[in-house]
């Protein structure tokens, strides 16, 4: 079991917003360009794991650091801290609203010792993420759950482990 809690920063290419005067229908916003955004989001996981043939290779003294193919289900939550000002939608650093973003990925992976403490792995699933939050239009707070949408999940990374 992997669990994991800490701040994740995400920088991308995104809309540039820019407000309009509509005298009948009121102010609305529409995207015009890009330009580089980040967000920084407190994220919170656990990631329950299922190794093929651990316990033959622990008896034969060969399982350093879970080498193996593996099945894993990585349940993450995150909420945005930080984000990037948008002034045309009256935004600061700081976002307007409370959002959780959940998501869990059915995932294939393999684990590589390179030493007693580096180890290589790799990844790829599909899973669903749902978005649930609060904003306030006025005076009012406005809950809203986004429909869940299916996305790809791969990752590589070489690591280093503490034990």
């Amino acid at each position: 079991m992997n669990s994991t809690i800490g701040l994740n920063y995400i920088a991308s290419k995104g809309p540039v917003w820019q407000v309009h005067h509509d005298s009948i229908n009121g102010d609305y916003a529409t995207g015009i360009g890009i330009k580089n955004t980040f967000q920084v989001n407190l994220e919170v996981g656990v990631e329950p794991r299922w190794y093929w043939g651990y316990k033959k290779k622990y008896l034969a003294g060969i399982s350093d650091l879970n080498s193996g193919w593996y099945l894993s289900f990585p349940t993450l939550f995150q909420t945005t801290l930080l984000n990037t000002p948008e002034p045309a939608l009256k935004l600061g650093l700081t976002p307007n609203y409370f959002q959780i973003t959940a998501s869990i990925s059915p995932t294939l992976g393999f684990r590589q010792a390179i030493s007693k403490r580096w180890f290589l792995e790799g990844s790829i699933g599909l899973g669903v993420q749902d978005n649930v939050g609060i904003y306030k239009y006025g005076n009012t707070n406005i809950f809203y759950i986004w429909n869940p949408i299916i996305i790809p999940h791969c990752e590589i990374k070489a690591a280093y482990t503490f034990k």
